[in-house]
């Protein structure tokens, strides 16, 4: 008991750190000099305008790039809401780092540029990126840093886990189409957040086998730093993503055991997400002198409404939000892929028919995180009906988790030359 409560105690001190650091950070940039940021922001700006709210992602980067007048992605190969930049959003976030308040730095770093509600954390690397860089240069580097990242945690889980986890992971990775998430600053702050989760998971294997302490220490700033920097697109890859390695790391537990692991981080990572919004909704509402709580419970209600607007003129319920999120796989290049993959599976069934295996009580956290992204559909029900173009993205816990489920139930030996775990 005394253990427990030390726990929640250095867990609560983790959180209002976090909090106030998130804060610290905020008025550090917003004490950036904007003469520089304004003027890039206004080159990236026109770009936008030429390319438009919701462009598509081919137009979008060949463009600017000098190599094409654009490309009219009407084909039936390449014509799909899931390759849909967010460039509306872009605006605001590029506006948000640009803008010059009236409001001290203590309060400007809370309000926002009127979006208060959310930390925009991104901002911690957007405006010193902004000082020396357009748009279109960021993007240039975000996919330069994002494929350094991705091809590290391949690596880690090839080495640690062989390659089933890897095959399983870059399908899933394949499967929300990663190749545009560099292109929009919208999509970036979840992949980098994720990565380098990730990366810090694997590169601690040996910490947290057999330590849970130090896979809630991890899961609730994850779930932290989700909320600092995400801005509401798809955030719970951060946590199911992480799980499926650590379920697969500590075979030396019972079913029961495991279960309770992927509740115990799953709660953990709420806390960390929900705790830390609410402490920006605090903070805004005691620096600014205005109501942000009210502000911000309102939006969660309407987006987890069955109301498409104020209005309520369509009714959207659980299962319709579902369908048109999963309605982003009758793409051809989706359906290719899909069917690839099966192949693949029954194939390597076919070869192990007879080590066959599937422990009920084993399968049931890979479930679990199979059905997160429908979860979190079916109660943010507006949202993800509305976004359906970038929330679908969720789903890739949904494909890592059975992936690697399907591919496990077989016994196989493990490749020559990894690591067992």
């Amino acid at each position: 008991m005394r253990k427990y409560f030390k726990n929640v105690i250095y867990n609560t001190l983790i959180l209002l750190s976090g909090i106030l650091i998130g804060y610290l950070l905020l008025i550090g940039v917003y004490c950036i000099p904007i003469s520089p940021i304004t003027q890039n922001v206004k080159l990236s700006q026109e770009l936008l305008a030429k390319q438009g709210d919701y462009p598509a992602s081919f137009d979008s980067f060949m463009r600017p790039m000098n190599l094409s007048d654009g490309i009219n992605i009407k084909s039936l190969v390449l014509n799909n809401r899931g390759f849909v930049l967010d460039e509306f959003t872009a605006s605001l976030m590029l506006s948000a780092a640009a803008s010059e308040s009236d409001l001290p730095v203590y309060k400007a770093a809370l309000d926002g540029n009127g979006y208060s509600r959310y930390w925009h954390g991104y901002l911690v690397f957007l405006k010193p990126l902004l000082s020396f860089f357009t748009y279109n240069q960021i993007r240039l580097i975000n996919y330069i840093v994002l494929s350094v990242l991705f091809i590290c945690v391949i690596k880690l889980l090839f080495q640690l886990y062989g390659k089933k986890m890897a095959i399983a992971f870059l399908f899933s990775i394949f499967m929300i189409w990663p190749f545009i998430i560099p292109l929009c600053l919208q999509y970036c702050p979840m992949a980098y957040t994720t990565l380098v989760a990730l990366i810090v998971l694997l590169k601690s294997i040996r910490k947290w086998e057999n330590n849970s302490d130090y896979l809630t220490h991890f899961f609730l700033i994850v779930g932290m730093c989700t909320s600092y920097f995400d801005l509401l697109t798809f955030p719970i890859v951060s946590y199911g993503l992480c799980m499926v390695p650590v379920l697969a790391g500590i075979k030396d537990k019972s079913s029961i055991a495991k279960i309770l692991s992927t509740v115990k981080s799953g709660v953990i990572w709420c806390i960390g997400y929900v705790g830390m919004w609410a402490g920006k909704w605090f903070l805004a509402t005691l620096v600014l002198g205005k109501d942000v709580f009210h502000d911000a419970i309102t939006q969660v209600v309407f987006r987890s409404s069955g109301s498409s607007d104020a209005g309520g003129s369509i009714s959207i319920s659980g299962i319709r939000a579902i369908l048109v999120n999963l309605s982003t796989y009758s793409n051809v290049l989706f359906l290719v892929a899909i069917l690839g993959m099966l192949l693949y599976l029954i194939c390597s069934i076919a070869r192990c028919h007879q080590n066959i295996c599937i422990n009920i009580l084993e399968s049931v956290p890979y479930w679990f995180l199979i059905l997160l992204p429908f979860i979190w559909y079916a109660a943010f029900k507006n949202h993800s009906y509305i976004h359906s173009m970038f929330t679908y993205r969720a789903l890739a816990v949904s494909w890592f988790s059975g992936l690697y489920w399907l591919q496990s139930i077989t016994l196989a030996p493990p490749p020559v030359g990894k690591t067992a775990l």
